[in-house]
C-alpha cells in the first residue's frame, strides 16, 4: 500500500462511535485466537476461513463472503487495516448512525469480494511459483484465499470522500527513514489512494501478476461507498445550504 498513513484523532463528537470500536475489537480479537495457536493453527484457518473465489463461484462455502472480513495474514496486514478502519469508521458512523454504518460496512465488503471474484474469473491464468528447492509449482489464483478487512474498508473511504471531501487527515510518511507528518485534504489522500490502487490492478491484469495484495477488491469496494452514499452526502450538502442561506435571510431583516 501507499507509504502514506493517516494519523488517528481525536474525536470530540457527542456519539461514541462504538459499532467501529466494535469491528476493531473483534477483528483483533479474531486474529490473536489464531495466530497465538501458532503458525499450523493459523494458516489452516485461513484457508478455511478465507474468501476462495473457486467454491463461491461453485456455490460453496459462501459463508467465508463474511468470515474473511475479519481474518488478516499477519501484523502488519491487521494494524493498517485498523488505522484505516478507525480514521475513516468514526465520522461516517456519527454521520450515518450505528445500524446503516453497520450495514454499509457489510455491503461494501461483500461488493468488494464479488469483484475480486470477478475479475479473477475473467482475467487470472495459472501462475508458477517456485518451491524452497526451487521446484515449480503451478497455483490456480481462483484458489487463493483472499483475507482482510480492507475490501469493505474502501468502501468507508468512499463513503468518507462523499461526507468530508473538505476535512483535513494529518498523514504520516516517511522520508529517508525519518518520519514526518504533514497536513493533507482528504479529497487529496482518497484520490491519490484510489488511483494507487487502480494502477496496480491494472498491472496485475496486464502481467499476470500476483502480489499479495487484492488490489481489485479495493477498487470495487470503494467504487461501492462511494456510489451508496452518493445520494445522502448530495441530500445532506443541499440541505446545509438551504439552512445557511435561510439563516442569513433571517438574520439581514431590519428590525424596527
Amino acid at each position: 500500500m501507499l507509504n502514506l498513513i493517516p494519523l488517528p484523532y481525536e474525536s470530540r463528537g457527542a456519539k461514541r462511535p462504538i459499532v467501529t470500536w466494535s469491528l476493531i475489537a473483534v477483528n483483533f480479537i479474531v486474529f490473536l485466537y489464531f495466530y497465538l495457536q501458532g503458525p499450523y493453527v493459523f494458516n489452516k484457518a485461513i484457508e478455511e476461513l478465507g474468501m476462495i473465489p473457486y467454491y463461491i463461484l461453485r456455490g460453496e462455502k459462501l459463508y467465508t463472503l463474511i468470515t474473511a472480513m475479519f481474518m488478516h495474514g499477519g501484523w502488519a496486514h491487521i494494524i493498517g487495516n485498523m488505522i484505516y478502519l478507525y480514521v475513516f469508521g468514526c465520522p461516517l458512523e456519527a454521520r450515518l448512525g450505528k445500524a446503516k454504518f453497520l450495514a454499509f460496512y457489510i455491503v461494501c465488503g461483500l461488493l468488494a469480494a464479488f469483484m475480486h471474484i470477478g475479475i479473477e474469473a475473467v482475467f487470472a491464468e495459472p501462475m508458477i511459483v517456485y518451491n524452497p528447492y526451487g521446484r515449480p509449482i503451478i497455483i490456480d489464483p481462483l484458489l487463493i484465499p483472499c483475507v482482510g478487512a480492507s475490501g469493505a474498508i474502501s468502501g468507508l473511504l468512499g463513503g468518507y470522500l462523499n461526507f468530508f471531501p473538505r476535512s483535513q487527515l494529518q498523514v504520516l510518511t516517511f522520508f529517508f527513514l525519518f518520519p514526518f507528518v504533514f497536513s493533507l485534504p482528504a479529497s487529496v489522500f482518497i484520490i491519490i489512494w484510489f488511483l494507487y490502487q487502480l494502477w496496480m490492478g491494472l498491472i496485475a491484469i496486464a502481467g499476470n501478476y500476483f502480489a499479495g495484495v487484492a488490489y481489485w477488491a479495493h477498487i470495487g469496494g470503494f467504487i461501492a461507498g462511494w456510489l451508496i452514499t452518493l445520494p445522502a452526502s448530495r441530500f445532506a450538502r443541499k440541505r446545509a445550504r438551504v439552512m445557511y442561506y435561510r439563516g442569513r435571510i433571517w438574520y439581514e431583516i431590519p428590525v424596527e
